[in-house]
Formats: C-alpha cells, sequence, structure tokens
C-alpha cells in the first residue's frame, strides 16, 4: 500500500524525465516504413544486408561478417541489436519499475530455452543454433551453451535450476504444470519425445505468468502498461486457439496451452473453443478483442495466419500509441521494447521470406507497419 501511494505522489519529471528522453532517442533510430519496404523490394539476402548496413544495425553486422554471412549474418545482427537496444533501456528504467521490464524480457529467455532444449533433441551445436538465440533476458551467452553442453537431463534440470529464470520456473506448483513438477517434465524430456510439447508450453506459461505478476504490483505505472500487456497474452491464446481447432485437438489439450495475463479467461477460451467453427470463433472472439479487420481478411482468405498479422497489426498501433502519448512514464519505455521487437520480427519475416522466393505481395501481407 505504501508502494502504491508513493508511485502516485513520485515526482515524474524527476523519475522518467531522463529515461523517457533516452528512449525517444533510441525510437529515432528504428526503422520507418519506407525502410522495410525498401528490404521487400531487396532481390536477394545478401542486397538486404548491405541495405541494413545503412541502418543502425551496421555494427553488429560488421561485428559478425568475417565469420558468418546470408541468413546467419543477420540474425546474429538482429539479436545482437535487440539484445543492446533492451538492456540499455532497462539500464535507465526507473528502480522499482524495472521489474516490469525484467518480465517483459523474461519471454526471451523461454525463448532460448527452448531453442536449447530442441538443440540437445536434434543434436545441434551452440554454433548452429547461436543466430537463433536472443540474448535480451537474464540468461547469458554462457548459460546458455552449458545448458546445451549439459550430459543428462538430470544435468540440464541443476544447471538451469540455478539461474534466476529457473529459480523462478521450478517454483510453479503442479497445478501449473499439468499435474507434474517441473522437475519431473524436464527429467522426462530425455526418453519420452511426448513430453517435450508439454515443457515447451510450461516454459511460454511461465514467462506470461511473470509478466501478468509484475503488472499486479502496486505501482501506477503497473496498472497504466497492464492493459497493452494483456493484449500480448489474449493474441497469443487466441492464435492457440485457432490452430487447435485447425488440427482437431480437444479442449483438454487447449487448456494445456493457454498462458495467464489475459483479459480473457481461461473458461471463455475453452467456451469459444467448444464452437469448432472458426468463424464463430472469431465473431465471439469479438465481444473481447478488436478483429473486426481480422474478420474481414479471413473471410477472404480462410488463413489463420492473416488473422494473427491483423491482430499483430493493432496490437503494434496500441504499442505506438502507448510510446507516444505517455509522458513521462513506463509506458513509453514499455511500448518502445514492443515496437523494436515488432521490427525485429518484421526483418525476420522479410529473411525467411527470400529464403523461401516469396514474391513482394506476399511478404508484405505478414507485415506489421507502424512507424
Amino acid at each position: 500500500m505504501i508502494n502504491s501511494v508513493m508511485s502516485y505522489f513520485s515526482f515524474r519529471p524527476l523519475t522518467y524525465g531522463y529515461a523517457n528522453a533516452r528512449v525517444h532517442g533510441m525510437y529515432s533510430n528504428l526503422l520507418s516504413s519506407s525502410q522495410i519496404e525498401e528490404l521487400i523490394s531487396a532481390r536477394s539476402v545478401s542486397i538486404l544486408a548491405e541495405l541494413l548496413e545503412r541502418t543502425a544495425y551496421k555494427k553488429d553486422l560488421v561485428e559478425f561478417s568475417l565469420k558468418f554471412s546470408g541468413e546467419e549474418l543477420i540474425e546474429l545482427a538482429l539479436s545482437k541489436n535487440f539484445a543492446k537496444f533492451s538492456k540499455q533501456i532497462l539500464s535507465f528504467t526507473p528502480g522499482s519499475t524495472k521489474l516490469i521490464v525484467d518480465a517483459l524480457l523474461s519471454r526471451w529467455d523461454a525463448h532460448n530455452v527452448k531453442t536449447i532444449i530442441l538443440a540437445k533433441k536434434q543434436k545441434k551445436t551452440f554454433e548452429q543454433i547461436l543466430p537463433y538465440l536472443t540474448l535480451a533476458g537474464t540468461l547469458s551467452k554462457n548459460q546458455l551453451k552449458q545448458l546445451l553442453m549439459s550430459e543428462s537431463a538430470e544435468d540440464f534440470y541443476a544447471k538451469l535450476r540455478f539461474t534466476t529464470f529457473g529459480a523462478g520456473l521450478i517454483s510453479l506448483p503442479s497445478s501449473h504444470s499439468n499435474g507434474s513438477s517441473v522437475r519431473t517434465m524436464f527429467l522426462s524430456m530425455e526418453n519420452d519425445d511426448s513430453a517435450l510439447e508439454p515443457l515447451l508450453g510450461i516454459l511460454d506459461y511461465y514467462a506470461f505468468k511473470s509478466l501478468s505478476d509484475a503488472t499486479r504490483l502496486p505501482f501506477r505505472e503497473a496498472q497504466e502498461v497492464e492493459p497493452l500487456l494483456q493484449r500480448y497474452a489474449d493474441e497469443k491464446n487466441l492464435s492457440t486457439l485457432l490452430r487447435m481447432v485447425e488440427a482437431g485437438a480437444d479442449a483438454q489439450t487447449l487448456l494445456k496451452y493457454l498462458v495467464p495475463g489475459g483479459k480473457v479467461s481461461a473458461a471463455q477460451w475453452k467456451s469459444m473453443f467448444e464452437l469448432k467453427d472458426i468463424p464463430k470463433i472469431l465473431e465471439k472472439a469479438s465481444r473481447k478483442l478488436p478483429l473486426k479487420s481480422a474478420i474481414a481478411k479471413y473471410n477472404k482468405t480462410k488463413k489463420i495466419s492473416d488473422v494473427e498479422v491483423e491482430l499483430s497489426q493493432d496490437s503494434a498501433k496500441k504499442g505506438l500509441m502507448q510510446f507516444r502519448h505517455s509522458q513521462l512514464s513506463l509506458g513509453t519505455i514499455v511500448g518502445a521494447i514492443l515496437l523494436k521487437e515488432q521490427e525485429v520480427a518484421n526483418i525476420r519475416k522479410i529473411v525467411r521470406a527470400k529464403s523461401l522466393g516469396l514474391s513482394g505481395e506476399q511478404t508484405h501481407s505478414m507485415m506489421v507497419l507502424v512507424k
């Protein structure tokens, strides 16, 4: 209660003035829509890399260019640049609200641990998966390398539990890990491939739970950014639901993969799922989420990916609004991180589209452009 009261009477120009000024300066280095369009028009991945060298990604591209090229080079540069961006923002985020930014970035710890788990299954080396790691969370490059080099599932679990991310993860009660302890899930991954998907799911669950818990802290700033961050949980859950309907899964399986933190409850998602009809599901979900344009797009294409892009577009716009209109607040900081994440996601989509030989029109349909 004291923290809550103090947050309302804090002198915001003193608390957030410097941080917000720095963030706005960093925002100016994000790519514009016209620059993204130029990347889409590039005839090859190598030309795309040349275009990126004219942007804030130049230093990172040059750093890796002696050992890597093509897709790997760009992936490494994107990951390194985003990690630097995030850690720089975290360094000047005002004290008490660092917990919220930390929780936001913990999603990348979940991503990295999932990447390591899959790499172990596929017997890949650390160098092979390095381009696909994003060191923006708490887990360091060396910690992730040690996880990959672990000799057994028991060894993997032992190393993970002594990290900040792992300590929080293993504290989850069994009710949140499908009736099994997190330790049991990790030990099962070695010899039971069917245990892999639930394990990957619990990593996402923990990352979103951490974010949800952080936005419920007794600070005014947490309450200000909670609606925006709730959107990302709802967006993920809707995508999960639609994909599972398409795959013919049952409701109990769906419940295992829903993440916490959104406005829509698990019971409401289950009710929608039981309709077993995507147009009806979207119509019902539109009472909670802004799906008008997504429904119109789906009615034309019948593609779930188009629903995901349209909803991401709306979320990105909300993030931009949060960034632009939140004066002297945490909203500016959170908005900047989300916009940077979207920029990196756009560039990755362009790189993969080039590799797959997709047309400019097909690539453009996947873009989420707000700047």
